[in-house]
């Protein structure tokens, strides 16, 4: 805008109505409608989960998937995401700010934030975690990363937003609880945390209504309740029906449609289906933005070429984000003065970015083999298999492959899915690796059992050799740096630090959506509810290939000296406990606390992650860690109140390596929040009265302890303790007193009488 002076709500007040509905809508596929005659200039937005994608002008490829200038590809999020690290967050975020403003684009797309709720969602590399905490924390420091650099930020994909296959039609059927406690947690995390510029809707319904046209998510919660003030765009071509979309809340239709979609505006104003008040405020939303990003246009022009420098962060980045899921004997890292035999394809052609809107026109690719290369290391490739005849053995590859580890102590066989099985726009149909790598891979341990496996793929495979196998790389997408960060790490010059954020089950039956997943073409019905992921898994006890949280490294830590503090006051609990790394290698803990729920009186998973800190320790060094748990870490969402609820009364704190690796634990009593047992109503159970400590004096009043200490059989106890009190007469209690009864106790419930 080139008059900045200008107020908002006055520059509103001089827009004819057809300037305001074209404001609503996009011009062409990249930019927002200019209105010169008003001082509105147009801005330019580009896709940037983990690189910058802004494309070269092409009537044959608008979308810019094989023609876009040249960008650092970075770690993909699932691997970035491993990090747990919201600093190593943060400076990605100002690194793709700065690329972005070099290229005059204001507005960066991204970072996509929906949870990982099956391994066979296609978009999973592009997504952080199964759990919202861990995806909500990342966020916030991507974001404020970016800002740093005078760049608006749009996060995706608002919301529920799970599954490729019919993604524009299918409905996302789910329960308001779950909603709240996974699905929409992390959203207001960032919205609350970060002040996004946009957010972008799924293309998906919820609930049966559109993310674009969908009120309850775009107004009464978004704006509403969590306060968000920037613009709610759409994904390309989500939208159905402008003027719906518009006066639900939605403020900027892409890639819009120009004219028509203006004309339609105007339509629904004349038919009384969208009124006056509505489009100004959608219309304001975007003059705010617009003024916003060009106040910032100065700072945007300060961004300089660092192509070399992004290049060596990401190598960076990549390697400490790495997975060590196995290390039996210290097979890693491999001596680099021994000869190493490489296995696979993937070792020349690797997977290293995701297709879609991750995709991205590379910097400086160098493969495993190109790395190798320009080393000093002594070493041997063969392929081992093809990535053209996937489902074929190519007997002489693996013979050779297979003769050469039988001889040599150091081998390293790099596999993985393919772009064909696992890519944005579709879902994957099964976690099964190639049939020719899985064959390889049996055939390679059963030679040489100090084979170390790396795989290369965008979400959880099912491993039917795991037992076989002793020393495993869990590396996802890493980046243009995969060749340089993959030998870092396999010969010990950095040390993988990553800890997974998804649960990786050992077959795709287990999973909690198995049953349902993709499998109706009209409705995603999320069956499973709160229960996904590693909660679904550590409340059912169920074995897994590796848990939530799990990752290894060139070190051992220890944990001791937990401390716990309850501030009733600040309605915060503070955490401390010593780590000492008790290895010889420097290198990172993430250690989180979970969190097990004892007071609440609804179905609740074992625990949860409620905090993690990461934490740099030299051999022999202890550090105390200090995590703080605020009241939201002990809430839940009471779907008949609308609204979060904490229950005072027992919790387990427990701090932890992963979700099933917990080192410390103390017990403590949450002095505030409710009475487990809530109001007292004609339905409430003796049981509930009798474990209440705020009733005593009254339950002594009315009698009804006196005639609970009179009954000494264990079974009639039981009886009498499922009795509600709209039967008391059951028990004796005189029903002319049951409204002075329910009264009273309600009373010493809120006063907390004794």
């Amino acid at each position: 805008m080139n008059n900045t002076k200008h107020n908002c709500e006055t520059l509103l007040a001089q827009m004819t109505t057809r300037q305001k509905a074209a404001m609503l809508s996009g011009h062409e596929f990249w930019h927002t409608t200019s209105l010169a005659e008003l001082g509105i200039e147009s801005i330019t937005m580009a896709d940037g989960p983990m690189g910058l994608r802004k494309p070269v002008p092409s009537q044959s490829d608008p979308l810019g998937l094989n023609h876009s200038v040249q960008s650092v590809s970075f770690p993909s999020s699932a691997l970035i995401a491993s990090s747990f690290d919201r600093d190593l967050l943060y400076q990605l975020g100002e690194r793709l700010g700065n690329t972005a403003a070099l290229q005059d684009v204001a507005l960066l797309l991204g970072p996509g934030i929906n949870l990982k709720r099956s391994p066979l969602a296609g978009r999973n590399f592009e997504y952080f975690a199964e759990d919202p905490l861990v995806a909500g924390e990342l966020a916030v420091a991507y974001v404020n990363g970016v800002h740093t650099q005078g760049v608006g930020v749009a996060v995706k994909h608002f919301a529920v937003n799970n599954r490729e296959n019919q993604r524009f039609t299918v409905s996302s059927e789910i329960d308001e609880r779950t909603l709240r406690e996974l699905y929409l947690a992390h959203f207001e995390n960032v919205v609350k945390n970060a002040q996004p510029d946009a957010l972008m809707t799924a293309y998906n319904p919820v609930n049966g209504v559109l993310a674009s046209e969908n009120k309850q998510l775009l107004t009464d919660i978004l704006r509403d309740e969590w306060g968000f003030d920037g613009i709610v765009m759409s994904d390309w071509g989500a939208v159905s029906d402008s003027v719906a979309a518009i006066k639900n809340g939605l403020n900027l239709e892409m890639p819009g449609n120009g004219a028509i979609t203006t004309d339609i505006v105007l339509a629904g104003l004349q038919q009384g289906q969208l009124t006056m008040a509505q489009l100004d405020t959608a219309v304001l939303a975007m003059l705010k933005l617009l003024t916003k990003l060009e106040q910032q246009k100065p700072l945007r022009d300060q961004a300089q070429l660092a192509m070399d420098a992004d290049h060596d962060f990401s190598r960076q980045a990549a390697a400490e984000s790495t997975i060590l899921l196995k290390n039996e004997d210290a097979i890693l890292p491999l001596d680099a003065s021994t000869k190493t035999v490489f296995i696979g394809a993937y070792v020349e052609e690797p997977r290293w970015q995701g297709g879609g809107s991750s995709k991205v026109n590379p910097y400086q690719v160098v493969t495993p083999l190109m790395a190798l290369q320009a080393s000093d290391l002594p070493f041997q490739y063969l392929p081992g298999y093809t990535l053209d005849q996937q489902s074929a053995v190519d007997q002489t590859l693996l013979a050779e492959a297979v003769a050469a580890a039988k001889e040599h102590a150091q081998v390293v066989l790099i596999v993985g899915s393919s772009a064909t099985q696992e890519s944005e726009g579709f879902d994957k149909a099964d976690m099964q690796l190639p049939a020719n790598q899985t064959a390889l891979i049996k055939a390679i341990l059963a030679v040489n059992e100090n084979a170390v496996v790396i795989v290369q793929a965008a979400s959880a495979i099912e491993m039917p050799w795991l037992p076989q196998n002793k020393s495993l790389l869990w590396t996802y997408l890493m980046g243009e740096t995969v060749g340089e960060a993959l030998l870092d790490v396999i010969y010990g010059e950095i040390a993988p630090t990553g800890k997974l954020t998804e649960t990786l089950p050992l077959r795709l039956l287990d999973t909690p959506a198995a049953q349902t997943f993709a499998k109706d073409r009209r409705v995603e019905i999320y069956h499973e509810g709160i229960f996904m992921g590693y909660r679904f898994y550590d409340t059912r006890q169920m074995p897994v290939a590796f848990p939530f949280g799990h990752g290894l490294t060139y070190t051992t830590f220890n944990y001791a000296n937990l401390q716990v503090h309850v501030d009733a006051q600040a309605k915060q609990v503070e955490i401390k406990v010593d780590v000492t790394n008790t290895g010889l290698v420097a290198s990172k803990e993430i250690v989180q606390v979970y969190v097990a729920n004892h007071a609440a009186q609804v179905e609740m998973p074992s625990h949860e992650l409620r905090q993690f800190a990461k934490v740099h320790l030299t051999p022999g060094e202890t550090k105390t860690v200090t995590l703080i748990l605020d009241e939201r870490a002990f809430a839940w969402y009471d779907v008949q109140q609308n609204a979060w609820t904490t229950d005072a009364g027992q919790y387990t704190i427990e701090v932890a390596a992963s979700s099933r690796d917990i080192r410390l634990t103390e017990q403590i009593t949450l002095p505030w929040g409710n009475a487990s047992i809530g109001a007292v109503t004609k339905d409430t159970l003796l049981a509930d009265l009798l474990s209440e400590p705020k009733l005593a004096t009254v339950l002594l009043k009315y009698g009804l302890q006196q005639k609970a200490d009179l009954i000494t059989d264990v079974n009639m106890m039981r009886m009498f303790a499922n009795v509600p009190l709209r039967a008391g007469a059951m028990v004796g209690l005189n029903v002319a007193e049951l409204a002075t009864f329910i009264t009273d106790a309600n009373q010493a419930l809120q006063q907390g009488e004794g």
